[in-house]
């Protein structure tokens, strides 16, 4: 609590800490220097180095390859990420080019943009993302009735990320390494079932798949009945 009103207090919330958390190497001196604010050094440093070790492994390998080009929807295909979004930094960091990147305009979260405008991206990769996300069945759906006829679509390359690996969290290590694993699959091969389970163990205390997942706008999570919203409540 002090430490959250030490960020209220100063005003970070309202342009720093968004800036600070939307750049990938930003956000690693962040968690350290938060860290340091809350006497917990070792854990920031055991947590950043974690990711730093498979981020800079990744950067690495990627550095001098082809990089494909990867568009990143939100909800269904014509709606475009902006250019500046976290989701585009693990395109780059992942090895591709993040063809956002070239739509002249912005939004919150980001913009609708014409059927031209997206045949002209012509990406070879389409990610939507898990915060507003669609099934890859229904993104194919979608690409069809409108003739969204790029080399994603024709290639089966569509893709839906997990509602929480690709922004916010540091299990955004986790979407860093899957996108790797799609579109250099020439490079990478992440068991990311071994290492989503090692992250969660070590960071979280818990298993992986004790997980329920529901940080979706699109998909509300499981039902529960009243006895186990009872137990809930008697175990808080």
């Amino acid at each position: 609590m002090r430490i959250w009103g030490e960020v209220l207090g100063t005003g970070m919330l309202k342009k720093e800490l968004h800036d600070r958390m939307n750049d990938i190497d930003a956000y690693l001196g962040f968690v350290m220097e938060l860290a340091r604010k809350t006497g917990r050094e070792d854990a920031g440093t055991e947590l950043c180095g974690f990711i730093s070790k498979r981020l800079d492994m990744i950067r690495e390998r990627t550095a001098n390859k082809l990089r494909p080009r990867v568009y990143y929807a939100m909800g269904h295909p014509l709606f475009a990420l902006n250019r500046g979004r976290f989701e585009g930094k693990l395109v780059e960091a992942a090895g591709g080019t993040y063809v956002n990147r070239a739509i002249g305009r912005e939004g919150k979260p980001g913009v609708t943009i014409s059927r031209e405008e997206f045949m002209d991206l012509n990406p070879d990769f389409l990610f939507t993302s898990g915060f507003l996300t669609s099934t890859v069945e229904d993104t194919l759906r979608y690409c069809s009735d409108r003739s969204l006829d790029v080399p994603a679509v024709r290639g089966g390359h569509v893709y839906t990320m997990h509602p929480s690996w690709d922004f916010g969290s540091p299990r955004w290590i986790l979407g860093l390494m899957m996108i790797a694993n799609t579109i250099h699959p020439e490079i990478f091969d992440f068991s990311m079932e071994k290492e989503a389970d090692q992250f969660y163990r070590k960071f979280y205390g818990v298993p992986y798949r004790s997980v329920a997942t529901n940080r979706s706008f699109a998909h509300a999570g499981p039902a529960r009945t009243k006895s186990e919203r009872g137990n809930k409540r008697n175990n808080r």
